[in-house]
Protein backbone atom coordinates (compact mmCIF):
# COMPACT_ATOMS: atom_id res chain seq x y z
CA UNK A 1 0.00 0.00 0.00
CA UNK A 2 2.98 2.27 0.75
CA UNK A 3 3.44 2.52 -3.23
CA UNK A 4 0.27 3.05 -3.75
CA UNK A 5 0.23 6.20 -1.56
CA UNK A 6 3.89 7.18 -2.71
CA UNK A 7 1.83 7.43 -6.45
CA UNK A 8 -0.69 9.40 -4.94
CA UNK A 9 1.81 11.80 -3.68
CA UNK A 10 3.76 11.74 -6.36
CA UNK A 11 3.36 15.49 -8.47
CA UNK A 12 1.84 14.58 -11.93
CA UNK A 13 3.58 15.95 -14.69
CA UNK A 14 0.46 16.93 -17.23
CA UNK A 15 2.90 17.68 -19.84
CA UNK A 16 4.05 14.11 -19.71
CA UNK A 17 1.16 12.78 -18.70
CA UNK A 18 -0.08 14.54 -22.39
CA UNK A 19 3.00 13.36 -24.63
CA UNK A 20 3.13 9.74 -23.60
CA UNK A 21 -1.11 9.57 -24.22
CA UNK A 22 -0.26 11.33 -27.89
CA UNK A 23 2.83 8.58 -28.67
CA UNK A 24 0.28 5.66 -27.31
CA UNK A 25 -2.68 7.31 -29.14
CA UNK A 26 -1.79 8.26 -32.23
CA UNK A 27 1.91 5.57 -32.47
CA UNK A 28 0.54 2.82 -30.38
CA UNK A 29 4.05 3.30 -28.65
CA UNK A 30 4.74 3.62 -25.14
CA UNK A 31 8.00 4.82 -26.31
CA UNK A 32 9.00 8.47 -26.57
CA UNK A 33 11.53 9.76 -28.11
CA UNK A 34 14.75 11.31 -26.08
CA UNK A 35 13.99 14.87 -25.86
CA UNK A 36 16.81 16.08 -27.71
CA UNK A 37 15.19 14.84 -31.12
CA UNK A 38 12.34 16.82 -30.77
CA UNK A 39 14.54 20.16 -31.43
CA UNK A 40 15.67 18.97 -34.86
CA UNK A 41 12.38 16.93 -35.47
CA UNK A 42 10.25 20.37 -35.33
CA UNK A 43 13.53 22.11 -37.74
CA UNK A 44 12.74 19.91 -40.39
CA UNK A 45 8.97 19.97 -40.27
CA UNK A 46 9.41 24.03 -40.21
CA UNK A 47 11.89 23.39 -43.02
CA UNK A 48 9.13 21.30 -44.88
CA UNK A 49 6.16 23.51 -44.41
CA UNK A 50 8.04 26.46 -44.95
CA UNK A 51 9.80 24.99 -48.15
CA UNK A 52 7.51 27.04 -50.60
CA UNK A 53 9.23 30.15 -49.04
CA UNK A 54 6.15 31.22 -46.93
CA UNK A 55 5.54 29.45 -43.32
CA UNK A 56 1.73 30.57 -43.01
CA UNK A 57 0.98 31.35 -39.26
CA UNK A 58 -1.97 28.46 -39.02
CA UNK A 59 1.12 26.24 -40.36
CA UNK A 60 3.62 27.47 -37.54
CA UNK A 61 0.71 27.03 -34.95
CA UNK A 62 -0.01 23.23 -36.02
CA UNK A 63 3.83 22.71 -35.83
CA UNK A 64 3.70 24.64 -32.07
CA UNK A 65 0.71 22.33 -31.19
CA UNK A 66 2.53 19.37 -32.38
CA UNK A 67 6.24 20.15 -30.58
CA UNK A 68 4.42 20.71 -27.62
CA UNK A 69 1.93 17.60 -27.71
CA UNK A 70 4.98 15.30 -28.25
CA UNK A 71 6.84 16.63 -24.95
CA UNK A 72 8.59 19.66 -26.28
CA UNK A 73 9.79 21.83 -23.97
CA UNK A 74 9.04 25.57 -23.17
CA UNK A 75 11.98 26.77 -24.14
CA UNK A 76 11.83 25.08 -27.59
CA UNK A 77 8.70 26.48 -28.41
CA UNK A 78 9.69 29.78 -27.37
CA UNK A 79 12.25 29.02 -29.83
CA UNK A 80 10.03 27.89 -32.99
CA UNK A 81 7.55 30.93 -32.09
CA UNK A 82 9.78 32.79 -34.30
CA UNK A 83 12.34 30.45 -35.84
CA UNK A 84 12.24 31.57 -39.55
CA UNK A 85 13.22 28.13 -41.81
CA UNK A 86 15.65 28.23 -44.04
CA UNK A 87 17.43 25.61 -47.02
CA UNK A 88 20.95 25.39 -45.28
CA UNK A 89 19.33 24.70 -41.72
CA UNK A 90 17.64 21.31 -43.63
CA UNK A 91 20.70 20.55 -45.20
CA UNK A 92 22.91 20.65 -42.50
CA UNK A 93 20.13 18.16 -40.26
CA UNK A 94 20.40 15.84 -43.84
CA UNK A 95 24.10 15.55 -44.43
CA UNK A 96 25.12 15.92 -40.34
CA UNK A 97 22.85 13.19 -39.37
CA UNK A 98 21.67 10.83 -41.58
CA UNK A 99 20.29 8.23 -39.55
CA UNK A 100 18.12 10.27 -38.01
CA UNK A 101 16.78 11.67 -41.49
CA UNK A 102 16.30 8.32 -42.59
CA UNK A 103 14.20 6.93 -39.47
CA UNK A 104 12.36 10.59 -39.34
CA UNK A 105 11.90 11.08 -43.35
CA UNK A 106 8.72 9.74 -43.45
CA UNK A 107 7.00 11.00 -40.27
CA UNK A 108 8.46 14.57 -40.78
CA UNK A 109 7.10 14.45 -44.74
CA UNK A 110 3.66 13.12 -43.28
CA UNK A 111 3.48 15.92 -40.69
CA UNK A 112 4.85 18.37 -43.24
CA UNK A 113 1.64 17.33 -45.68
CA UNK A 114 -0.55 18.03 -42.31
CA UNK A 115 0.74 21.15 -41.15
CA UNK A 116 1.12 22.77 -44.82
CA UNK A 117 -2.76 21.78 -45.08
CA UNK A 118 -3.44 23.72 -41.85
CA UNK A 119 -5.13 26.73 -43.67
CA UNK A 120 -7.35 24.09 -45.03
CA UNK A 121 -5.40 23.99 -48.47
CA UNK A 122 -2.22 22.32 -49.35
CA UNK A 123 -1.03 24.90 -52.11
CA UNK A 124 0.96 23.17 -55.53
CA UNK A 125 4.23 25.91 -54.37
CA UNK A 126 3.86 23.82 -51.03
CA UNK A 127 3.49 20.51 -52.52
CA UNK A 128 6.39 20.88 -55.11
CA UNK A 129 8.60 21.74 -52.24
CA UNK A 130 7.65 18.37 -49.85
CA UNK A 131 8.40 16.59 -53.10
CA UNK A 132 11.84 18.34 -53.68
CA UNK A 133 12.94 18.24 -49.96
CA UNK A 134 11.52 14.19 -49.69
CA UNK A 135 13.88 13.84 -52.92
CA UNK A 136 16.49 15.45 -50.89
CA UNK A 137 16.03 13.09 -48.00
CA UNK A 138 16.25 10.36 -50.41
CA UNK A 139 12.41 9.24 -50.78
CA UNK A 140 10.91 8.20 -54.41
CA UNK A 141 7.78 10.04 -55.94
CA UNK A 142 5.86 6.85 -55.28
CA UNK A 143 6.27 6.22 -51.91
CA UNK A 144 6.02 10.49 -51.37
CA UNK A 145 2.67 10.02 -53.27
CA UNK A 146 1.64 7.63 -50.67
CA UNK A 147 2.53 9.81 -47.64
CA UNK A 148 0.65 12.69 -49.32
CA UNK A 149 -2.48 10.78 -49.58
CA UNK A 150 -2.38 9.08 -46.72
CA UNK A 151 -2.33 12.58 -44.82
CA UNK A 152 -5.21 13.78 -46.80
CA UNK A 153 -7.16 10.89 -46.02
CA UNK A 154 -6.64 11.24 -42.05
CA UNK A 155 -7.40 14.69 -42.25
CA UNK A 156 -10.29 14.23 -44.18
CA UNK A 157 -11.07 11.07 -41.54
CA UNK A 158 -10.70 13.44 -38.60
CA UNK A 159 -13.17 16.07 -39.97
CA UNK A 160 -15.62 13.17 -40.63
CA UNK A 161 -15.76 12.06 -37.60
CA UNK A 162 -16.07 15.45 -35.94
CA UNK A 163 -19.20 16.24 -38.59
CA UNK A 164 -20.69 13.07 -37.21
CA UNK A 165 -20.18 13.23 -33.52
CA UNK A 166 -20.73 17.12 -33.59
CA UNK A 167 -23.55 17.69 -36.67
CA UNK A 168 -23.59 21.18 -35.74
CA UNK A 169 -19.83 22.12 -34.61
CA UNK A 170 -17.59 22.07 -31.49
CA UNK A 171 -18.91 25.97 -31.01
CA UNK A 172 -22.47 25.04 -31.22
CA UNK A 173 -22.02 21.89 -28.33
CA UNK A 174 -19.96 23.90 -26.26
CA UNK A 175 -21.91 26.57 -26.45
CA UNK A 176 -25.01 24.81 -25.67
CA UNK A 177 -23.57 22.50 -23.30
CA UNK A 178 -22.69 25.77 -21.10
CA UNK A 179 -26.03 27.03 -20.45
CA UNK A 180 -26.71 24.06 -18.18
CA UNK A 181 -23.86 25.00 -16.21
CA UNK A 182 -24.29 28.85 -15.79
CA UNK A 183 -27.73 27.76 -14.76
CA UNK A 184 -27.06 25.85 -11.70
Amino acid sequence: MANDKAKVDEKINMHDVAADWFFQQYYHSETRPYHTLYHDYTKTLMNLAGADGVLADKERQWILGNLAAKGGDEKMYNFFKTYMPSKEDLEKIIKEKPGFTEVVSRSTIFDAFIAASADNELHKDERDAIYRLGHTMGLEDTLLQQIEDMAAREKSHRLQVLNLVFPQGLQHACDTAIVDYKNN
